[in-house]
């Protein structure tokens, strides 16, 4: 057998030729690479996706910012408002929360301006006092009045002696309330006989028309009567919403103290 490289000539020169088209098929052929398949069409892609997942990011981070900047804030107002008054619980067994701040003016009662708040507030005539009736019987907590257009007459009985304020608290389950109402009559209101304690006069008075407002709207917003509303402002102050406050603040300019001064 021929060897060396003469033979090896020889053996390359009977290889047979590639056809041309065969030539190009190959050469137009894509090289397979895994490598190659990896690389994404567009080189900036994946600089692009990164860049918006930062953004993504700090944006949820300003968004904690602010809601932790928010309960902050409430969180101070809160605290600055249970400066001003103790907390009270709201509707009719209620507590009047002593005074922390310097109310501005002396509480006055005023008849005429009961009336007037009634008539704007609760749609109710104050019934007259004729020498035989007194239309609000300030010492026996006895009020007449007429609501709406057909006046439909009723009358408020406060109870200031039966129930003490341990009574009403047992009663209610509500360890600061001082008012409760009678569970078979709707018309019959009870404050704590001790509630009143070394108190100035017209506070005795002011919770007595707190409850009044209260329970007229119980009775007739079931028939169409708004809820009256006090100032937010004095709402947050002593933490009571209810319609018996919408009417002292109507009647006294703001919520009558144990000391007999009016906050505002």
């Amino acid at each position: 057998m021929k060897s060396g490289p003469s033979h090896r000539c020889e053996l390359l020169l009977k290889l047979p030729l590639m056809h041309p088209q065969q030539l190009k098929k190959k050469a137009s052929r894509p090289i397979s690479s895994s490598v190659t398949n990896r690389l994404p069409r567009d080189p900036t892609s994946y600089l692009k996706t990164r860049i918006r997942g930062s953004r993504l990011r700090n944006a949820a981070r300003i968004l904690v910012l602010i809601e932790l900047t928010q309960r902050l804030h409430q969180a101070y107002r809160q605290a600055y408002d249970k400066q001003a008054a103790d907390r009270l619980l709201p509707q009719n067994p209620a507590a009047r929360p002593a005074a922390r701040r310097v109310a501005s003016t002396n509480a006055k009662f005023d008849i005429e301006r009961l009336k007037d708040c009634l008539k704007a507030k609760f749609n109710t005539t104050l019934g007259p006092s004729d020498g035989r009736s007194q239309g609000y019987d300030v010492t026996n907590g006895i009020f007449t009045g007429f609501y709406g257009s057909i006046q439909d007459p009723f009358q408020i009985r406060i109870d200031q002696t039966s129930r003490t304020l341990a009574d009403i608290r047992t009663r209610t389950g509500n360890p600061r309330a001082m008012a409760m109402a009678d569970p078979n009559d709707s018309y019959l209101v009870y404050l704590g006989s001790d509630a009143f304690a070394s108190s100035a006069a017209v506070y005795r008075i002011a919770a007595q028309i707190h409850e009044i407002g209260n329970n007229i709207y119980q009775e007739y917003g079931k028939f169409g009567l708004t809820q009256p509303q006090a100032s937010s402002r004095l709402q947050r102050l002593v933490n009571d919403s209810d319609a018996g406050l919408a009417l002292e603040e109507c009647v006294f300019g703001g919520y009558v103290m144990k000391n007999g001064r009016v906050l505002k």
